[in-house]
């Protein structure tokens, strides 16, 4: 490695805590080359693994446990997300009854109707057959009460 890109490096590469490069603000994508992550910087066309980055002088963030669980999950559920954003539904909005929809088409059934529910941290909206209809429910704080089942369910002693 030269020393003008060595200065490069030093002066302009950033690499986070979630394992993410930052070059001039703007993120580069990393690349899978057998089983080494390797990045392209803007001023070269070799990639440079992060040791090379690191050993170069860039500012590299400490790995943290929380980061470490943030890539396995995104790894664990990138297909269902890329789905998720091909489908159009937005991130909080889940379809309700996925299972027996499932369910129903692996026995050969007709399938029923797609119902969907909002969600927001511990809080749920009731079930709707339109995303539009969930999206309104949960701008107007209309979330549910009363559960069936879980911790939050209504107990009968």
């Amino acid at each position: 490695m030269d020393r003008y890109t060595k200065a490069y490096i030093k002066t302009h590469v950033h690499v986070d805590a979630g394992q993410r490069v930052w070059c001039n603000g703007v993120q580069l994508d990393v690349h899978m080359s057998g089983n080494v992550q390797k990045i392209v910087l803007p001023i070269s066309k070799i990639m440079y693994t992060f040791e090379d980055l690191k050993l170069a002088g860039a500012r590299v963030d400490v790995v943290t446990l929380k980061s470490l669980a943030m890539q396995g999950a995104e790894s664990r559920w990138r297909e269902n997300i890329q789905e998720r954003r091909e489908g159009g539904l937005p991130s909080n909005v889940y379809i309700a009854n996925a299972r027996s929809i499932k369910y129903a088409l692996e026995k050969g059934k007709p399938a029923p109707a797609i119902t969907y529910v909002g969600r927001h941290r511990d809080k749920i909206t009731e079930v709707f057959t339109t995303v539009d209809a969930v999206v309104n429910a949960m701008c107007n704080d209309e979330w549910r009460t009363e559960f069936s089942r879980g911790s939050k369910a209504k107990r009968r002693y």
